[in-house]
């Protein structure tokens, strides 16, 4: 069953996450990932179950949501996001009770937030789980940041125009521009062609990857949630232009998508775009998970195509064992 996400206010979300207990299993764990759109931010949810009484289905549950990649970012005033680290954390967690439909508190732990309770099933193999999770409010930003993406949707006094191979073009605003890029800033500061016409041909990028990075550079976040095929171009856009807040958002996203089927591909992609941080998580995956991964028919495919990676890949394993 899934887990659903409702935006009940500014602040609170409500997740409902139907777990899986099966018919027979008495005792067990299991997680998920999940993620708030609004706040860009990823939680990892997990529950420990065991059973207390089969006649009326009940389990000791024990439930923790802890946040996944804080990003890093810089204390400059010019490098600060549209949305701080601040309102992206829970101010409270808690649970509603079908037996006494109260909601009751997670406690506040080093690694996130945990709570000890008693569940019954609601059907033979599922229990409900309703979790309310608080942010703190960011009302005045939110109304800022409506101005801001209004701004650049509606196209509205735009002093610098991009255009693409295929005739499409967009809009932008040269002080917005160049006070979150440090290219945008040279671009447009200096005794440049893109200066004196307020034109900008754009050959690399393809046109919605590059609406995204405005959409970024303007209110802190992207139009649409990004997957990881997408975060891979929107970091070479992000690189291109030197936008570290979405640098970091798109690896943390190529890695929380890290799995067995594509760890080979994005070991490579990572090697050759110069991406280290990427490169070197997918390194610790491979690595942690090697007595699998080397099973697989890519795993000789990638000894005969990447030796040097390869070697990487086992040097990593033996430094873990």
């Amino acid at each position: 069953m899934p887990i659903t996400i409702e935006e009940v206010n500014d602040s609170v979300h409500c997740v409902k996450w139907w777990i899986n207990f099966g018919n027979t299993v008495t005792s067990g764990k299991t997680n998920k990932t999940i993620q708030f759109a609004r706040f860009f931010a990823y939680f990892d949810i997990a529950c420990s179950y065991s059973e207390i009484n089969s006649e009326d289905r009940s389990y000791s549950v024990e439930l923790s949501l802890k946040q996944l990649g804080m990003i890093t970012r810089s204390n400059s005033i010019g490098n600060r996001e549209a949305i701080p680290d601040y309102y992206r954390e829970p101010f409270a967690v808690s649970i509603v009770s079908k037996k006494d439909h109260q909601q009751h508190m997670f406690k506040r732990e080093s690694d996130g937030w945990k709570i000890n309770t008693t569940l019954k099933k609601s059907s033979p193999s599922h229990i409900l789980a309703i979790i309310y999770i608080q942010f703190h409010s960011f009302i005045e930003i939110s109304d800022l940041l409506k101005h801001l993406i209004a701004i650049y949707v509606n196209q509205s006094n735009c002093d610098i125009h991009f255009h693409f191979k295929n005739g499409q073009k967009i809009g932008g605003h040269f002080s917005i521009l160049a006070a979150r890029s440090p290219v945008f800033a040279a671009m447009f500061n200096h005794e440049m062609q893109e200066k004196k016409t307020r034109e900008v041909f754009i050959e690399d990028i393809q046109l919605n990857i590059f609406q995204e990075l405005l959409h970024y550079i303007y209110c802190g976040r992207t139009g649409t949630i990004m997957t990881g095929d997408t975060a891979r171009l929107m970091l070479v856009a992000a690189d291109k232009y030197d936008v570290p807040g979405l640098k970091e958002e798109c690896i943390r996203i190529l890695l929380i998508h890290l799995q067995e089927s594509n760890a080979f591909e994005l070991l490579i992609w990572a090697e050759q775009n110069s991406v280290e941080k990427v490169k070197e998580g997918t390194l610790n995956y491979v690595a942690r998970n090697f007595k699998t991964i080397c099973q697989m028919e890519d795993w000789e495919t990638f000894i005969l195509n990447y030796p040097q990676l390869s070697l990487l890949v086992t040097r990593h394993f033996g430094s873990i064992n």
